[in-house]
């Protein structure tokens, strides 16, 4: 009985981690948006990870998600992020609410990561208002 506990505290351990990894990533997906860091990209995605960014109807590769960040480093000049509120929904999801402001405009999404072995492999994006 005591090992059995002890197992099951470990796994719980282990997943209560992998959650505030995840958490972390998340975070730093954000900072890296801010600043369309490239190189943190190259870091944080899968080699096959998959970006479906609903509102404008478009499926993007790693490498074009990356490649599109030169477009979005333009269009983000004014842009104020404002994050409000990450919670993990899964040992392997992390959901996100986000406000993107700009100065003609804003809209508030809801951004899905999931993740595998420290990497996001997928991430979708849902239009959820147009004000903040």
């Amino acid at each position: 009985m005591k090992k059995l506990l002890i197992s099951i505290t470990m796994m719980l351990m282990a997943s209560q981690t992998a959650i505030a990894e995840n958490a972390d990533l998340v975070s730093k997906w954000y900072s890296a948006l801010k600043t369309s860091n490239q190189a943190m990209f190259q870091e944080l995605l899968a080699d096959d990870a998959v970006l479906n960014i609903n509102p404008l109807e478009i499926t993007q590769t790693k490498a074009e998600y990356i490649e599109a960040l030169e477009n979005w480093k333009e269009v983000a000049k004014d842009l104020t992020l404002i994050i409000k509120g990450i919670k993990p929904t899964g040992e392997t999801t992390v959901r996100a609410m986000v406000c993107y402001k700009f100065t003609e405009n804003s809209t508030l999404n809801e951004e899905l990561f999931v993740f595998l072995d420290g990497k996001i492999t997928n991430f979708s994006q849902k239009k959820r208002g147009d004000e903040c």
